[in-house]
C-alpha cells in the first residue's frame, strides 16, 4: 500500500502502475510497500509525491520537492510540430516522452519519464533501464535527449522492448550544438549516426526540422561566443564587424595567418568557451598494464547487455560508498570491489558476448556473496 496521496500524486501514480517492470531484472513480480516498489529480485525503489523512482540504490530524500525547481528553466519546453502531429494520432493510445523535463503541462495518455524529478514527472528512471514491461507503449517522443545519454545504443534497445508493434517513435537529437550539458552531455549525432543507434526500426521519415535548421547552429554558436568574451571592448569589437569582414579573418586564421585585431578578438575565448564550442576535441592516451576494455554489445531485442551490467555494478559502489564512508577501511572496500568490477570486464573481453543468465547470476549472486564476505572482513554489519 502507499500511504495517503494528494491528488497529483494519486494522478502519477495511476499512470504507471501497471506498466512496471524492475529496470533491473525486468520482473514484473512487484510489490507496493510502505511507500516502496519491491521486486522478488530483492531491489526496493522509493516512491515519493505518487512518483516510483525506478533507479537502483535511489533515495527518497534526494527527490524531496523543490530540489530541482532552479533547473525548470533549462527544460520547459514545448512538443514540436511534428511531435504534436504524432500525440493526435495516438489519443487514445499510450505515449511516453523519454526525458520529459520540466513540462509544466500534462495529458493523460503521455508518461513523462525523466531522471529528476518535476512537477508534472510521472516516473524517474535511465533510459538504459527502462521500468516498463514489453509492449507498453503505442509512440515515443524523445526530444533534444540523446546527446545527454552514456550509452544511446541501450536506450533505443530499451525502446525497442517496450514499445508495442508498429508503435512510432519521434527522436530528435544534437548534431552542430554548442555544450549543454543537464547534467551530461556526451554524444552530438550526424544523421547516420542517429538512423545507426535505431537500426533495429524502419526509418519513415529523415531529415532536418525548422528549429534545426543551420541558422540555429550559428546564432547558437554566436551566442555562446560573445558569452565567452569577457573584455566588453573586444565584444563589441566583434559585434561591430560586417559579416564579409568576419569571413575574411575567419579564413585567414584558417590558413594560420592572425595578425589583425580582429582575429585576436576572436582568440581570446576562454578555455571553457573553447571546451563548449570546438570544432572538434583531441586525447594522447596510454595503454598500461591494468587498462581495461569495455566491450558493449547491443542486442536489438532489448535483453539487458553487458554495458548495463557494468552501469549497475558502478550504482552497487556508489551505494556502498555511502554505507562505508565512516568505516577506518572503507579505501580497501572499495578497491576490493573495483576489482570485482576489473574481473567482470575481464570476463567481457575473453567472451565478448555472454548469456543473460550468466549475467544475472554473476550479478545478483556472485557479487552479493563478495561484497558479503568483505563485510565480514572488516567487521562492518
Amino acid at each position: 500500500m502507499i500511504n495517503t496521496m494528494s491528488e497529483q500524486a494519486k494522478r502519477h501514480w495511476d499512470k504507471v502502475k501497471d506498466l512496471l517492470a524492475c529496470p533491473a531484472c525486468k520482473s514484473t513480480q512487484l510489490v507496493v510497500q510502505n511507500n516502496q516498489v519491491r521486486c522478488l529480485c530483492g531491489i526496493s525503489y522509493p516512491i515519493v509525491r505518487g512518483v516510483p523512482i525506478m533507479i537502483q540504490n535511489a533515495r527518497a530524500e534526494d527527490y524531496l520537492p523543490g530540489k530541482y525547481e532552479t533547473m525548470d528553466v533549462l527544460s520547459q519546453h514545448d512538443y514540436s510540430p511534428r511531435a504534436k502531429t504524432l500525440i493526435g494520432q495516438y489519443s487514445k493510445g499510450l505515449i511516453l516522452d523519454l526525458g520529459a523535463g520540466a513540462k509544466n503541462f500534462s495529458q493523460e495518455n503521455i508518461v513523462q519519464l525523466d531522471i529528476f524529478l518535476f512537477p508534472e514527472t510521472d516516473i524517474v528512471a535511465q533510459g538504459e533501464a527502462l521500468p516498463f514491461k514489453e509492449n507498453s507503449f503505442n509512440a515515443v517522443i524523445s526530444q533534444a535527449v540523446f546527446e545527454h545519454l552514456r550509452y544511446p545504443e541501450l536506450v533505443a534497445a530499451e525502446l525497442y522492448r517496450v514499445c508495442k508493434p508498429n508503435a512510432k517513435l519521434k527522436i530528435d537529437t544534437a548534431f552542430l550544438q554548442p555544450v549543454h550539458a543537464y547534467p551530461d552531455h556526451y554524444y552530438n549525432a550526424t544523421l547516420e549516426g542517429l538512423k545507426q543507434w535505431f537500426q533495429a526500426f524502419e526509418i519513415e521519415w529523415e531529415g532536418v526540422e525548422s528549429y534545426q535548421h543551420p541558422w540555429m547552429t550559428l546564432y547558437w554558436i554566436l551566442d555562446a561566443y560573445l558569452a565567452g568574451i569577457t573584455d566588453n571592448e573586444k565584444k563589441t569589437q566583434l559585434l561591430n564587424s560586417s559579416v564579409k569582414e568576419l569571413y575574411k579573418v575567419l579564413s585567414a586564421l584558417r590558413d594560420n595567418q592572425s595578425d589583425t585585431a580582429l582575429a585576436d578578438v576572436l582568440l581570446t575565448l576562454s578555455y571553457k568557451k573553447q571546451l563548449e564550442l570546438a570544432s572538434g576535441v583531441s586525447v594522447e592516451v596510454k595503454k598500461t598494464v591494468s587498462a581495461k576494455k569495455e566491450v558493449t554489445y547491443v542486442k536489438q531485442t532489448g535483453i539487458i547487455t553487458s554495458s548495463y551490467q557494468v552501469l549497475q555494478l558502478n550504482n552497487r559502489i556508489a551505494e556502498l560508498e555511502r554505507e562505508l564512508n565512516e568505516v577506518k577501511y572503507w579505501l580497501k572496500e572499495k578497491n576490493a570491489l573495483l576489482r570485482i568490477k576489473n574481473e567482470l570486464i575481464d570476463r567481457l573481453d575473453r567472451e565478448v558476448v555472454i548469456t543473460n543468465r550468466s549475467w544475472m547470476w554473476y550479478i545478483t549472486q556472485l557479487i552479493p556473496q563478495k561484497i558479503a564476505k568483505l563485510r565480514q572482513k572488516w567487521g562492518i554489519k
